[in-house]
């Protein structure tokens, strides 16, 4: 079977993301907080989470995954599962 050629995409500003090691897919942070020993890039501190996702569409165009999950730094507050 062929993995799935999916990566998480995470717009953070100072949420916790312990919760990604448990992630089974690589993951990738838009990062407007403090620095992280993470997968991830800094960006300005403006706009909200579409921002962060833009910017990485935008950079990443020519080489974007079959699937791409965005979401925000926590979740859990949309969806505890």
């Amino acid at each position: 079977m062929k993995k799935l050629d999916l990566k998480v995409v995470i717009a953070r500003y100072k949420e916790n993301l312990d919760w990604t090691k448990d992630l089974k897919y690589p993951f990738f942070v838009m990062n407007k907080g403090k620095d992280i020993d993470l997968p991830s890039q800094k960006i300005r501190e403006i706009g909200r989470e579409a921002y962060s996702y833009l910017i990485y569409i935008c950079e990443n165009y020519d080489n974007l995954n079959d699937f791409t999950v965005f979401c925000q730094g926590n979740p859990f507050d949309h969806c505890n599962d």
